[in-house]
């Protein structure tokens, strides 16, 4: 005899398990955001502080403020996806267009920029230790980042006028373009690589693995 049998048989709600799966995983992601804003608002603010008032504006000096400067925009970028997402994804302040355009525009420049000075601040360290007499061109570098920066807003304003209008994405959470022209294949290819080659960089560079210079002029890593 089924032991069963006296309890009536209902079939699962799959749709009101997938929306209470996704519900707990935008928590997840909510939070994480909401983490990154406490922790790294006041954390970069400190650091920008910190910085802004030491005296010797030396290269590394310079590229930390500017480094601090675009974390503090990256700890505020996300803030209206992670209400977003604990909000069943309606799109809020994401619903304006106008609005929807400068975010998207400013995330991403806030990605391209931090990367590229990562990149720099990586390098120069790189140099110093490979070649301690060797001087870095400061003035050089440093003009180096309004012309990535002005490189880049070039880009995003084609792709941008080429794409047409910033819309609402609901599987994402956040907005997006939709664009299926030959701007947006350079665009990506060129998103690419501006994204791909700095962090390879850093991760190739003697500082990312935590080297030094040994007396004997050799190279060695240490923990």
């Amino acid at each position: 005899m089924n032991a069963m049998s006296g309890v009536p048989q209902t079939t699962p709600d799959v749709d009101l398990m997938l929306e209470t799966q996704y519900r707990v995983y935008d928590s997840l992601i909510a939070i994480g955001f909401f983490v990154c804003f406490v922790i790294g608002l006041p954390g970069n603010c400190l650091a920008l502080k910190y910085f802004l008032h030491t005296k010797k504006r030396t290269l590394s000096t310079l590229l930390y403020i500017i480094a601090c400067s675009i974390d503090i925009g990256s700890s505020i970028i996300h803030l209206p996806v992670a209400v977003n997402l604990l909000n069943k994804r309606t799109p809020g302040l994401f619903s304006n267009t106008l609005f929807c355009s400068m975010w998207f525009f400013i995330l991403l420049l806030l990605q391209q920029m931090s990367m590229f000075v990562v990149m720099l601040l990586s390098l120069s360290r790189t140099i110093v230790i490979l070649f301690p007499f060797y001087k870095v061109n400061k003035r050089a570098v440093l003009i180096s980042i309004p012309v990535f920066f002005l490189y880049h807003c070039a880009w995003n304003i084609l792709w941008f006028l080429s794409a047409g209008e910033t819309y609402y994405d609901f599987p994402v959470g956040f907005c997006q373009i939709y664009s299926n022209t030959i701007i947006d294949t350079l665009y990506e290819v060129n998103y690419s690589v501006c994204t791909g080659i700095p962090p390879t960089v850093v991760f190739c560079s003697i500082p990312g693995f935590d080297c030094q210079a040994s007396e004997t002029k050799h190279y060695r890593c240490v923990s």
